[in-house]
């Protein structure tokens, strides 16, 4: 039933693309256009891979909005490439880091040190329309993410809740502008489609991970005779809408504490200190985060509430070489190791809640 459903929904999506996909080549003139290609760094910033020195940068243009590309207001994207020392790529792969929103370009960099896929292959990473290098949208630098603690359920924080991401909203709305109607997968994966038109390549292959899964199932759906090879990496649920798939991160990464990262650290207590069973793990955990909740701690990185721990914990464990970087911050907010510097009980923005407490408290403010 499930397979009847994903086929049926990919046959609507489909019958519908021959509609849409051939907007991707209404403004004919974009296709003709040349991307100037130059070193991305001069020189390679420290930490990057060997063979960085060759990653190669440029840009194209694009109309904002392809369902009326003619209409003169265009945008920019920025793009990279690898290509074989011999300069002979025998395929052309696009590549996608997730996000949805995530910058590219650097992507073909994790692709160096894999030979079989380095030495045949054109690496395009990919800075997709309002990120990175490319026209960018902005929520003029607004972020509610971490204000609130949603295991707080009192009436009062949950209204803080709301009203923090309608807030958030209205900052993404309008700051944007115009351009902020157009950042979508319909009008990226035409950007996509165009930019194998420039290079002038028939077909190209597909890498996308997590939102980048999205994203090419879309671009095959939309563009299906121009791709070729497709993989899709810690795929998202691309035949429902994006609310789903975010609702289920919470469950996720609970699963992910306690299945794999919880027993993992307990494997090595001699080293973290934070418990031998992977329960007691979490009880650490849970106790290190109430104490945050009462006092927040300040360490040379930053200032730590309990969300702050949450976000630590989630992209620690997001790949299993992070495992020890977010099991070391925890034992470190937890005592069980010494810190770099002792903890100040102190908030950073102590002086502007101050001054506002001081305004709104002493006299009315009647408008």
């Amino acid at each position: 039933m499930r397979r009847q459903q994903i086929a049926a929904a990919l046959a609507v999506a489909t019958a519908t693309s021959l509609l849409i996909a051939p907007q991707a080549q209404a403004h004919s003139g974009l296709a003709d256009q040349e991307i100037k290609w130059q070193r991305c760094f001069d020189p390679v910033p420290p930490g990057l891979p060997p063979g960085a020195e060759h990653l190669e940068c440029g840009s194209f243009t694009a109309p904002m909005d392809w369902n009326n590309p003619n209409n003169g207001k265009t945008i920019t994207i920025a793009v990279s490439r690898t290509i074989p020392q011999s300069g002979k790529a025998k395929t052309t792969i696009f590549t996608n880091p997730g996000g949805p929103g995530g910058a590219g370009r650097t992507l073909p960099l994790v692709y160096l040190n894999r030979p079989k896929l380095s030495e045949n292959a054109e690496i395009v990473g990919i800075d997709v329309r309002g990120t990175g290098a490319s026209s960018n949208v902005t929520c003029g630098l607004f972020d509610t993410l971490g204000s609130t603690d949603p295991r707080d359920r009192s009436k009062a924080n949950l209204d803080l809740l709301y009203s923090g991401m309608e807030l958030q909203a209205k900052f993404c709305q309008t700051k944007s502008g115009e351009f902020g109607r157009y950042v979508t997968t319909d009008q990226t994966v035409k950007d996509l489609d165009l930019l194998r038109q420039v290079l002038g390549r028939k077909k190209v292959d597909w890498l996308g991970y997590s939102g980048g899964s999205w994203m090419g199932a879309y671009y095959a759906t939309y563009f299906p005779k121009t791709l070729d090879k497709i993989v899709l990496d810690s795929n998202v649920e691309f035949t429902g809408p994006w609310q789903p798939v975010f609702g289920n991160f919470g469950m996720g990464f609970e699963r992910r504490f306690r299945v794999d990262f919880a027993p993992w650290v307990a494997k090595y207590d001699n080293v973290y200190h934070l418990g031998k069973t992977g329960e007691e793990v979490r009880q650490a955990y849970e106790r290190t985060r109430a104490k945050l909740a009462e006092q927040p701690v300040t360490l040379p990185d930053g200032t730590y509430y309990p969300v702050t721990l949450d976000i630590v914990l989630i992209q620690g464990q997001y790949s299993k070489h992070s495992f020890d970087a977010a099991a070391r911050k925890l034992a470190e907010l937890a005592g069980a190791v010494p810190a770099q510097l002792n903890a100040q009980a102190s908030y950073p923005d102590a002086g502007l809640a101050t001054r506002h407490a001081i305004l709104c408290n002493d006299t009315p403010f009647p408008r």
